[in-house]
């Protein structure tokens, strides 16, 4: 599939939480390519070519009858749904694929899976209740890191979060999807650097977790452990920008024009400040 890239001045917002993913070995983390999108000889702008978050092989490799995959999205808007009883999580399920809606006894193992992860959460023990029997631990970690360190706003609606669970397995996050409100995006489409120095540990629903002292050691060293990929990333933002130099000047004719230079300038300053930051928040804990 193609996303746009219509509001990331830099044009590799994306592009960079997707390779965090691959740096961290993220399971079912997208490839990226980038391309330029001609429709009837008309040039329509900078995208970037990946896979769609869904099941099966190459992608999301679970058994697609005993396993499932769902969507946390705030907007709520494609069937079969359902909200769960505790945070009101909004539940949209992506896989299996059956008929006769959300009232099939087949997706009953979903729901029966969901409603015991929202228990868990809103349990007042939490987090001394043995949720870690639901939830893959490390899988968690993984996925609120590379959120929390490109400042991924979505995560507090939630909007496009994505969890699945294979047969006999725990719950899992992933695959990570859709960055627009990153980096300081989303009220305009120029990084913001006065996001960079502020924790963002997904709202009102994932920074539970880091109550939890267990969750937040296992936080601190998972940074510790992958902070040469983290703090490499700039390399990667040259490397980018190099290749995209061409692409965005004829984006930029097509749709909105920027001074490309300043607003990668920009992002390094961004990750700069960020990296530095969160490499003290998270060994202070």
């Amino acid at each position: 599939m193609l996303l746009a890239n219509y509001k990331d001045s830099t044009l590799i917002a994306n592009t960079i939480a997707f390779e965090l993913g691959q740096r961290f070995g993220f399971p079912f983390t997208n490839h990226y390519v980038h391309v330029e999108l001609v429709i009837n000889g008309e040039y329509q702008g900078s995208y970037v070519l990946t896979e769609h978050s869904r099941v099966g092989k190459g992608r999301v490799d679970i058994d697609p009858n005993d396993g499932y995959m769902v969507e946390l999205d705030v907007y709520y808007d494609e069937d079969p749904k359902f909200r769960t009883p505790f945070l009101d999580l909004p539940v949209m399920i992506v896989s299996p694929e059956l008929d006769g809606g959300i009232n099939n006894p087949g997706y009953d193992f979903v729901k029966e899976s969901l409603y015991a992860f929202d228990a868990a959460l809103s349990d007042e023990n939490f987090p001394d209740n043995d949720y870690s029997n639901i939830i893959d631990i490390d899988n968690f970690v993984d996925f609120l890191m590379i959120n929390e360190i490109v400042r991924n706003g979505e995560l507090g609606h939630p909007k496009s979060a994505f969890l699945y669970r294979d047969a006999g397995d725990k719950i899992k996050m992933g695959p990570l999807w859709d960055f627009d409100w990153a980096f300081g995006l989303g009220e305009n489409t120029s990084v913001n650097i006065s996001t960079a120095e502020r924790r963002y540990m997904g709202g009102r629903i994932f920074s539970r977790f880091f109550s939890d002292p267990e969750f937040v050691s296992r936080y601190k060293a998972r940074w510790n452990d992958r902070s040469y990929d983290i703090f490499s990333i700039t390399a990667f933002i040259d490397k980018m920008s190099n290749q995209l130099k061409v692409s965005q000047s004829l984006n930029s004719r097509r749709w909105y024009a920027v001074d490309y230079e300043n607003e990668i300038d920009k992002l390094k300053t961004w990750w700069s400040r960020r990296v530095v930051f969160l490499h003290t928040a998270i060994n202070a804990q």
